[in-house]
This record gives C-alpha cells, structure tokens and sequence, in this order.
C-alpha cells in the first residue's frame, strides 16, 4: 500500500462541470480514501478569456452531490494553499524566471500576427505546429534591449534536443516520447498569468502530491512536465492516465450524442445521484464481483487502479437509463420522496400542473403521496420522467379521442369494451375501500385478483383491462390500472371519481 497518498483535480472554471471531470474526481477519490490519503480540489483559472462567473459553485455542487467531499480545497481550506491558481501568480513567475536564469526557459518577443504566419505556413507544408525558436537565439543584450523599451513577451521552455522521455504510467505501462516531438511550450504568459504545464508542475510540487490521476486526453502533456521536474531538480509524482469516454460510435464524447454537463443529469433530468456515480465508476474500471447496487463506502471498499481499463469507455446512456430505473424503484421510498421533493425546488425551470398539485397533496401528509412516488417511481430512469407519471393522479394529460383509443383503432370491438368498462364500474362500486392493505403491493395484489375473479369469459385480457385503463387513467399510454387505483382509491373522493369516468366513457359508446 502507497504510503502519503496526496491526489487532486484541478478543474478549471469554464462552464458547466464535464462528465469526465466528475469521473476523474470519482477514481481519485476512490483512491485517496482506499490509502487513507488526501483528495485535493484546486481550481486552475489562469485562463480568464474563457471563465464562465458561477463556475466553481456548480463544481462544488456536483461533488457533493455524488456525495464526495475534498479534504483540501478553496472551502475547505489547508496547509497548502491557497487553492485557487489566481492568488499564486507570484510563484509561478518566481519559478519562470528561475527557469530563465538556469537556460531552461527563454524570453519570447513573437508577436501573435508572427505566430499566426508560421503556423499557416507549417499547415501548407505539412509539417507539426511548433515554434521555430527564433527567440531562442537573442543575445543578453538584445534580450535587456527589447525588455527596457516594454516589447511584450512570454517565457518558453527551452525543450532539449532528441533526449527520450520515459515513464511507468500506473495505468497505461511503460510509455516513450522523444522531446524533438515536443513544442518549446509557453511557461509563462504575456499577461502575467502561467500556462497549465507551469502551473500545475509548480503547484502538484508545492502542494506534495503523491499522484497525477488525470483522463487519456492530457498524457500527451505528461512528458513536457516530466522534462520541468527534471529542470527544477524535483522528484515526479506517479502518473496515470484513464481511458477516454466516447460515444457508442467510438467517436469523442460530445454535446451532439449526449449532453456532457453533469447538471444535465442533475438538474434538468433528474437523476438519482447513485445511478450516475455507480454509471460513471464503470468508464473505465471493472471490479472482481459486481454489485447491484453501491454506495460511496461500497466503491471506496471495491475500487482499485490495477483494474482501471486503457480501452475507451463507451458513454451508454441505455445503461444509465437502467440504472436510473434500478436505484429509483429499489431504493428506500421515503429517500425517493425527499429526493424529487428536493429536485423540484432546485431546478431550474418552472413547476408543472402536476407537480404543484402532488406539493400541494404532499403538505397535507395525505398516503396518497407517497403511494404516488412509489407507482410512479417503477416506470421511470429519472424525475422527469416520473413527472411525466405523475400526470395521470391529476387529470392534466392529453385530451383523448374516443372511442378508437378505448378500442386499440378498432382491435377490440366497441360492444366488448363497452361491456368492460360496465364490468370494472361495477367492480369499483361494490369495493370496501377499508379492507384494502395499507401497502401499495398488497393493495395492488387485491386489485388483481378482484378483477381476475369478476372477468366476463367471453373477454379475453386485453379486451378486458384496456379501455378501463384508458378511460380511467385518461391516458393511452400509462401504469396498468391497478397501479393506478391502488393510489387513486386513496383519496376522499378517489372512488366516485373513478366510477364518474367510467360512466362518462359508456354514455360516449352509446352515441
């Protein structure tokens, strides 16, 4: 076992939180609390043309809301801060400037028309973008020159010659770069602020980490930072490198297959927050025995970077779907309750008919609440969809066109369903509401067997239980009737609602 395990993320605040940065928070905290390690959140904002205001707010909200919790970080404070790369700048022009006076790195005067030019030029012929280390070659002098009349300037990493860069990743094995493949990197910008390959370098050094646990997408940086620990004479931390997640095409995960912010999931969904956790720990990694469900103490106890996959990871959302649908029907009911309750205050859209009427239900501490969430619950991935159930507790779904959706467009022929629509009237008059079970199985179980013992021979099941449905549900589409009634019945007037209904459905037959 690794001893002092010291791990970080270091999102930066450009917009929502990505789905693979809230993986790369997952696997590190995994393994920092596996070694009774440290998990550090550090906020790299040395990019301030692409800050987004509100950014490290829903950061911190979706790690919470997965239930991780950094021990170090701009909240939460520590012995190594500060933690937000804007109130370091001091440092890391220190440590470029020291670079400078040791001949690692070298003060650039490019302008950024130059730089455009000779990109545009390598592009016509072919060749790598790289910088052609025109500055490189300035003497003292001409370097005093050009700083005394306020020429503008950057620091680049002096890159060495054709030397290998050789590492052990934790992950991926052995791993080889050549630094003749390798950019004379900006270090420091013009405006004063590091590039992440200073930054991250000074502070992962600074703040002792044990362990760079980042996505596949950085590991072509990986040698450039190896090459500045060199140059400052430190000791590397061990790298890591987890797969990609793309699309089930194999293509990078984008906007235009899946929506990539985690608040999608959170907010304008709804999912359980154990669903994606459990959904988003298997990116990548497979345990020795899967469970049906975890919790965080479950990962923590299962989790291990040995079995930490270098193939892509496929972004499924059928999968996610399923397990949506898992931790919302098998999990505990009144946490469900709570959850959508919560979920319907945060977001950020407006309350629809049927959710203010279940708040309105739910503040009178009326059974048929939750009887509500626990039928709705077995049919939905996420809380929009069980809204979407909701409707029909409420009477605000689509109109109906009658009769052809009580007959299937003509599939059932209308003296049949006339006829059970007659059947379940009477069978809903003549039932005691007081011996029906307090459970919502149990009650749906009576249901059953009352309609099973009470159908006409000559109706067959669908012809039977398809147009009470319909005409009690008003929907075509909908929970079977005895999920609904089993919560219908609940109510003060439930039962003459329900025979109401299906009154009003035989007199359109008999037009």
């Amino acid at each position: 076992m690794p001893d002092n395990v010291r791990v970080r993320i270091a999102p930066s605040p450009t917009g929502d939180p990505h789905i693979g940065t809230l993986r790369t928070a997952l696997f590190n905290y995994l393994y920092a609390k596996q070694h009774s390690g440290k998990f550090v959140f550090r906020l790299e904002d040395t990019d301030k043309t692409r800050e987004v205001a509100g950014s490290f707010d829903k950061l911190e909200e979706s790690l919470s809301w997965i239930g991780i919790d950094p021990d170090e970080g701009p909240v939460q404070g520590g012995s190594f801060g500060p933690y937000i790369q804007s109130e370091r700048l001091k440092l890391y022009e220190d440590f470029a400037r020291q670079l400078v006076c040791s001949g690692k790195a070298y003060y650039c005067f490019c302008t950024p028309e130059r730089l455009a030019n000779l990109r545009e030029e390598q592009t016509k012929k072919k060749l790598p973008p790289k910088y052609d280390r025109l500055c490189r070659g300035l003497s003292q002098a001409q370097i005093k020159k050009k700083i005394d009349s306020n020429q503008p300037f950057v620091i680049r990493m002096s890159m060495p010659d054709n030397e290998s860069v050789e590492w052990s990743d934790i992950i991926k094995g052995r791993l080889i770069f050549n630094s003749n493949d390798l950019d004379d990197q900006v270090l420091l910008k013009s405006d004063g602020y590091p590039t992440y390959h200073l930054a991250s370098v000074v502070d992962d050094h600074l703040m002792e980490i044990s362990h760079v646990l980042r996505g596949e997408d950085w590991l072509s940086s990986t040698p450039k930072h190896l090459l500045l620990y060199k140059s400052f004479g430190w000791n590397p931390p061990i790298f890591g490198h987890f797969p990609l997640i793309t699309n089930p095409d194999r293509s990078k995960l984008s906007k235009r297959n899946n929506n990539t912010s985690v608040l999608y999931y959170k907010v304008d969904k709804g999912y359980h927050p154990m669903a994606l956790t459990h959904f988003m720990v298997f990116l990548g990694w497979t345990p020795e025995k899967i469970r049906d469900f975890y919790s965080i103490d479950m990962l923590v106890q299962d989790f291990s970077l040995d079995r930490v996959g270098v193939s892509p990871a496929v972004f499924d959302l059928d999968h996610l779907n399923f397990l949506g649908k898992k931790y919302l029907s098998e999990s505990d009911l009144s946490e469900i309750v709570s959850m959508y309750l919560s979920w319907i205050n945060d977001r950020r859209h407006v309350f629809t008919i049927a959710e203010k009427k279940f708040i309105e239900l739910y503040k009178t501490n009326h059974p048929a609440s939750e009887a509500m969430i626990d039928v709705c619950r077995r049919r939905a991935s996420y809380f929009v969809e069980l809204s979407e159930q909701l409707k029909v507790f409420f009477g605000v779904t689509e109109p109906l066109v009658v009769p052809n959706d009580l007959t299937i467009d003509g599939k059932i022929d209308p003296v049949s369903a006339k006829k059970s629509l007659t059947v379940a009237k009477k069978i809903i008059q003549d039932i005691d509401l007081k011996a029906l079970p307090k459970e919502t199985d149990k009650r749906i179980n009576v249901l059953i067997e009352i309609f099973k013992r009470e159908q006409p021979n000559d109706l067959g099941g669908q012809a039977y239980l398809h147009p009470s449905r319909v005409a009690l549900t008003l929907c075509k589409q909908s929970m079977n009737a005895f999920e609904f009634l089993s919560v219908i019945l609940l109510l003060g007037n439930g039962k003459e609602l329900m025979v109401e209904r299906l009154e009003g459905f035989i007199d359109r037959f008999k037009s």
